[in-house]
């Protein structure tokens, strides 16, 4: 891909930015590929791809029979329709998401009906472009740059031409009809930048390219802020140099020689075309090595009224708070690009004082930009299954396609999940927000397990206080004693309760969840036999109205012995 244009327009900017050619010359410099901004974008993108993670996905499509369901779906898995969708589709939406789906059919057919495939075309590759509203009614493009091949697509028919180099057509090499009634020739991405230019789609980035642009030049110039930060700058006091060549009669003048004329000795640089003065081999080694700065000052003399400027060797510091502020600084640009590209980060949460409805919103955000890519990515694919149905089974015989990639999704990592579950506990958030985020965490870590996922949900609905520990369940007042016991020894009761009938997973299959939970509880609490000397302290403590508070903790660690 030509990046000259964009390159060249960028470094432009930065230039009217710094000004002086020196600052813009050391920006050149430090200016490599792949550029910093890959990977922030990088990140953006891995956090959008979960689009393609979508729970409980539909991919419906209707034939006149059951023989035709089988045959396209067999033909969606050998041409690898779905690894095209996850791929290539994902690749054009990142790097040409202004191209073109092209649907042609293949010229030696295979089998008994014709063979459609689908292909991204690149907008360099367009001659002509004939759109209505945003639909394209025909288009011409070359098919074969080499060969002079040029193709022409409408509503009724393929064309193929070959041209001579003034590009007239020369001769018809293909020529033949469909009966699609519309242009086997689609935008790939539905949403436009504007109502005025339809044709120019918005990325899911294409808000903060400005942003990206200041991040590189930000990125770039506190490289160029270390660089002084490792070596710093340095002022000395000027010195006499009294070096002579006596073989070419070359003396030192303010460090770089001249010869017995009083001119310049010019050296010839045949890598650059350009000419440069001789240095004087003693100045030369007092230069700086490495990067940095140095500042010659004049030494105390009759002409300063011998002034003692300074010190004859000096340092200059760059303050730590500037490169401190530089740190931040390009972490804020950075998360702000990434939150508002994504929906928000648990990152932009951690730490700050947010209420329950902010963590719900982050969630909520990230779903609405999924779903927007979600949508895009549904058109394109129904359009192009759709085509390729009608393509190699008529209308007569295919009916209609129906593609939703799903309605939840895993927006995050188990990790972030954990780790935001976690913050929401310690900020005493409501048992409901924690019933979410602890329920989105077991979906995403056991995602590709089922059955674990199935086991997870019964303990859970199992186990008493989901989310307090025994000693936090105790410190705020709970005293219900076969609950406290069930949760403090949960895990063996439950190996147990295995053990004498059956997995959890596959106990009364026949009944209903509810009616299921409740056997198994029922059971586990018929485990746990309290002391008699027990019961008659919980007696008493209803008698007295909740006094006999030592008596309760005595007969918790008689149960959690007994147990």
């Amino acid at each position: 891909m030509d990046t000259s244009n964009a390159i060249n327009e960028y470094f432009r900017y930065v230039q009217n930015v710094l000004k002086r050619s020196d600052k813009f010359s050391m920006f050149l410099h430090l200016f490599r590929y792949p550029l910093d901004t890959v990977t922030v974008t990088e990140e953006i993108y891995k956090a959008l791809e979960k689009v393609y993670q979508g729970q409980n996905p539909v991919y419906d499509y209707g034939f006149v029979s059951d023989e035709l369901l089988e045959d396209w779906t067999e033909y969606r898995e050998e041409t690898e329709q779905d690894d095209f969708w996850r791929y290539e589709a994902w690749d054009a939406m990142k790097t040409q998401i202004n191209s073109v789906m092209i649907v042609d059919v293949q010229t030696m057919q295979e089998g008994n009906r014709p063979n459609p495939y689908t292909y991204f075309l690149n907008l360099s590759e367009i001659i002509f472009c004939d759109t209505k509203e945003g639909e394209i009614q025909s288009i011409a493009f070359w098919n074969n740059r080499e060969d002079k091949e040029i193709a022409f697509f409408d509503s009724e028919k393929y064309w193929l031409f070959r041209v001579n180099d003034s590009n007239d057509i020369q001769e018809v090499l293909s020529e033949s009809e469909h009966e699609l009634t519309y242009c086997p020739a689609r935008f790939f991405w539905s949403t436009p930048k504007s109502n005025y230019q339809k044709e120019i789609k918005k990325s899911p980035i294409s808000n903060y390219l400005g942003k990206l642009d200041w991040l590189l030049f930000y990125s770039i110039s506190k490289k160029q802020l270390d660089t002084y930060g490792s070596y710093p700058i340095v002022s000395v006091f000027r010195t006499d140099c009294d070096y002579v060549n006596e073989k070419t009669n070359e003396e030192c003048r303010g460090g770089f020689l001249q010869n017995s004329d009083g001119n310049y000795i010019l050296l010839s640089d045949r890598t650059h075309g350009t000419a440069q003065v001789k240095e004087c081999p003693v100045c030369a080694k007092t230069s700086l090595t490495g990067a940095g700065s140095k500042i010659i000052i004049d030494p105390p003399s009759p002409e300063n009224d011998n002034a003692d400027l300074r010190n004859p060797v000096s340092f200059h510091q760059i303050d730590r708070s500037i490169l401190d502020y530089n740190v931040e600084e390009l972490k804020r640009i950075e998360g702000e690009i990434i939150s508002g590209t994504t929906g928000g980060s648990i990152e932009s949460i951690n730490n700050k004082a947010v209420n329950e409805k902010q963590v719900m919103s982050l969630f909520e955000g990230r779903k609405a930009i999924l779903q927007d890519i979600q949508e895009n990515l549904e058109r394109a694919r129904s359009w192009s299954d759709k085509t390729q149905c009608l393509l190699r089974y008529g209308s007569e015989l295919f009916l209609n396609c129906y593609i939703n990639m799903g309605t939840e999704y895993f927006l995050f990592s188990e990790t972030q999940l954990l780790e935001l579950y976690e913050f929401a506990k310690n900020k005493g958030f409501s048992h409901i927000i924690l019933d979410y985020l602890q329920d989105q965490y077991f979906k995403t870590k056991y995602r590709n397990n089922k059955e674990e996922l199935n086991r997870v949900n019964i303990l859970l609905n199992l186990e008493p206080y989901r989310h307090l520990t025994t000693k936090e369940a105790q410190s705020l007042g709970v005293f219900d004693d076969k609950e406290l016991i069930l949760k403090a020894n949960f895990s063996s009761l439950i190996q147990r309760f295995e053990r004498e009938n059956t997995l959890i997973t596959d106990f009364g299959n026949g009944i209903n969840f509810n009616e299921k939970i409740n056997r198994i509880k029922n059971t586990l609490l018929s485990y746990i036999q309290l002391p008699t000397q027990q019961i008659s302290m919980n007696n008493d403590e209803n008698r007295n109205n909740g006094e006999g508070n030592e008596a309760n903790s005595q007969s918790d660690e008689t149960n959690e012995a007994r147990v």
